[in-house]
This record gives C-alpha cells, structure tokens and sequence, in this order.
C-alpha cells in the first residue's frame, strides 16, 4: 500500500509540472492562432543607386566619351610600376598623392578612371559626382623650387598632374655657363598649367614682356572649360577632352567651349597666333640645333656644358613644344619666351 501511494503522489506530482510548462509557454507565446505585430518595413535596397544608376543615359555615353579619350587608350599607366611616375601615369599613384601619401610603385597600375577623379561610391549621393581636387594647386618650375598658387576650378583637378615635375635645375636668368647631363633636359610632358598660369619658364630679357592673355584670368575653370564642353558624339568634347574630331577625313575643330568668348571662331588659329608659334619654334629648334644642344633628329638634348642663355632656350622651346595648344593656352606668355629666346641666341 505504501508503495502503491507514493506512485500516486508522483504522478500528480508530473501532471502538475506538464500543465504549468503548457501555461507558461501560452502565456509567452500567446494562444494558437494570433499573429504578432508586424515589424517595421525595410528601406528599398535600391533607392541609393538610383541617384546615379537610373534608367538615363548620363553615365553611359560619358563612360562611351571617356573609353575614346587619350587618359583611357594611351595614358602610359605601365610606368606606374616607377614610384616617381606612379602620381601621374596610375589611378592608384595620383590617389595616394592627393591623400598625402609618399610615392610608391604599383604592382598592377590602372589607366585613369571614373575613380581617379570622383568620389564614386563615397556618399552614393549627388555628391559622388563631385571631383577629388578643386580650388588651389601649386605649379612648380623645372628650374628649381619656386612654386606658385594658382586655381583653376575644376581644372585644378588637371592641373595636379599637367604641370612641369620639379626637377630642381639650378638654371638661373644670366647665371654662369650650365651643365646638361640628360638627354630629356628641360620640362616633362604635360606642362599647361605652367603655360596657362604663365610661370616657371626661363623669362630671359628681350623685347617682349612676360604677360599672361585673358585665358589665365577669365577661363575660372580651366581646363574644363574648353576640353570638356558640349560634346560631339564621343569624339570630342565631355569626357573625351578632344579638341576635335575627323569628319570625312578633316579634323574639325570643337569651339563649343570658346563660342561665348569668340562667337565668330571657325578655328583655334585666332589672329594666326597658332601659325605664328609653330614658326617661332621652328625658327628656335634651327638656333637650338646650331648651339649644339638638341639634336636634329628627334629633338632631344646633347649633354654638355652651355651658357645659361642657350640651356635656358632649351628650356623654353621644350616647355613650349609639349604644351601642345600651339599658343592657344597663353598666347601672350609663350610668344614672349619664344621670341626672347631667339633673340638672346642670335
């Protein structure tokens, strides 16, 4: 009997404990049958990306512009393997630079790209458009450590890499006679923003002044004024920088950025001034050649040692050459080089 009690007392004991976890559990999850509240909804996982990525054609035909640009096709980004190289010829180099960080060599240096000069995938707002230099940017002479502030707007952005590299020559105006050690003496391609800010060139005494035209003041963009205005098609203009396109085998020229200045421009020849830098360089390259400091073919230096006038020629009509505008960038500060130089060597 004893035995047969205490089995009882234990079963009651069990029944009590499985009803209470039942209760318990009801109390926690509520009864069968009745929904929770609904959560909050989400944010549309799309909504950012259609700032930029909308069903427009923006973003397409400037991609289109920029894959026939000569930064895509032919920006020589091999010798972003080269730390002193790497700032201006890869897109990892010259982001590093505006960051502040010292030089390096890339081990798998890129052509310029939409990352290089935009703060793509940063905010994924409007702001994602904006480029990563604008305001003031210093342009260095080759001859030394002179620098100069300038700002170009937007155009600063170019003008970071097209400016002449500071090679610290130690060539001075009337200075004593000056050893050339290098066949590539003189200033590294791409010096415009040293033309447009009309500075860094070796300003020998002659009969003209060294005075800027109104491009350096009144062009508050810069660069991007002209080499990216309305474009035509891809092949010149916007995102491919052309300053002209072939049209049944002629190169017209793109004045869309010069008509609110010049509203009569067929050409970028104003007042023959191209024509006339062409031959004041020309006429240089003949006295350069002469003076035994650039060879005949190819153009490149003799080494040696030369007056601080003939080496400062050199120079000038190397400075002058590789800005590649034939004048049009500064027209009254490269016709004073040119035509100073020549006299100074006559």
């Amino acid at each position: 009997m004893k035995t047969k009690a205490v089995s009882i007392v234990l079963t009651w004991i069990f029944l009590v404990c499985l009803v209470s976890v039942f209760i318990g559990c009801e109390e926690l999850t509520g009864s069968k049958g009745d929904d929770g509240a609904d959560g909050a909804d989400g944010a549309d996982g799309t909504a950012l990306c259609g700032t930029c990525h909308s069903i427009s054609t923006e973003i397409v035909a400037k991609q289109a512009q920029y894959q026939a640009s000569t930064h895509a096709t032919g920006g020589n980004s091999e010798r972003g393997g080269s730390a002193s190289c790497a700032v201006c010829h890869s897109s990892e180099g010259f982001r590093l630079s505006i960051a502040g960080e010292d030089a390096v060599g890339i081990d798998n240096p890129t052509q310029p790209n939409c990352r290089t000069c935009h703060n793509i995938h940063t905010n994924y707002d409007e702001t994602d458009y904006d480029v990563v230099v604008t305001g003031s940017v210093e342009i260095t002479t080759s001859m030394g450590d002179a620098t100069e502030t300038v700002d170009f707007g937007k155009g600063s952005l170019c003008a970071s890499c097209h400016r002449s590299r500071p090679y610290g020559y130690t060539l001075a105006v009337g200075g004593g006679d000056y050893e050339v050690t290098s066949s590539r003496f003189g200033p590294h391609h791409g010096p415009q923003g040293n033309i447009l800010a009309g500075f860094g060139g070796y300003e020998v005494s002659g009969s003209m002044s060294y005075t800027n035209s109104a491009h350096t003041t009144m062009v508050t963009e810069g660069c991007t004024t002209c080499h990216m205005a309305a474009p035509y098609g891809v092949q010149a203009g916007g995102h491919s920088m052309k300053m002209g396109y072939d049209y049944h085998d002629e190169l017209v020229p793109n004045t869309a950025g010069c008509e609110s200045c010049h509203s009569d421009i067929e050409s970028f020849d104003i007042g023959d001034t191209q024509t006339e830098v062409e031959e004041l360089l020309e006429e240089l390259a003949a006295l350069l050649i002469e003076a035994g400091i650039m060879k005949e073919a190819g153009g490149s230096a003799v080494t040696g040692t030369y007056s601080s006038d003939i080496a400062g020629a050199r120079m000038n009509y190397q400075m002058c050459l590789e800005d590649r505008s034939n004048g049009v960038h500064n027209p009254k500060y490269v016709k004073a080089l040119l035509t100073n130089s020549i006299e100074a060597l006559q």
